[in-house]
């Protein structure tokens, strides 16, 4: 068990999934709810996954700098630090504004820079997909509608400097 959380924890899987993933092993473990056919099937989609992970880096690899593992993360850290809001608070559950803006700015980060799919960035949120979508919309509308001197815009601005100087190799 374990080895599987190490596995995971390298290629940048969020701590609450690892945790998620645990707690269900054992429970499932505990109360014999699954057949060993359905413990089977589970651990095939993790190996799918972290496969899925390792192409996605090897391909980033060429594109960004090397020294970068999960780029969603990378994002999530920069408009936390920009935005003065905790990734755990970004990540997490909560309705404030400003809390919801950075979430909405992240996601629409992470979409426009094309590092992953909607699906990826949802889960390394903790989310569903089409919330993805909605707050990707969001910003956008936000960014179209809002003056430069917004507080909004001049977040984005800040973050978009920040991932270019971190996340790609200069040309």
């Amino acid at each position: 068990m374990n080895d599987l959380v190490q596995l995971a924890s390298q290629f940048g899987l969020v701590e609450s999934e690892l945790n998620n993933l645990e707690k269900i092993l054992e429970a499932n473990v505990t109360f014999k709810t699954i057949s060993r056919m359905e413990a089977k099937r589970q651990l095939v989609n993790l190996r799918t996954k972290v496969d899925g992970m390792i192409a996605r880096q090897a391909y980033a690899s060429r594109v960004m700098r090397c020294d970068v593992r999960n780029p969603i993360m990378l994002v999530i850290e920069i408009v936390s630090e920009v935005c003065d809001i905790s990734v755990i608070r970004i990540m997490g559950k909560s309705h404030k504004s400003e809390v919801k803006n950075a979430r909405k700015l992240a996601m629409r980060l992470c979409v426009e820079h094309h590092l992953g799919s909607t699906k990826e960035i949802g889960r390394a949120f903790g989310k569903h997909y089409t919330t993805v979508v909605r707050a990707n919309q969001t910003a956008q509308d936000m960014l179209d509608t809002y003056s430069k001197e917004s507080e909004f815009y001049k977040q984005y601005r800040r973050c978009q400097i920040r991932i270019e100087r971190r996340l790609y190799i200069p040309l």
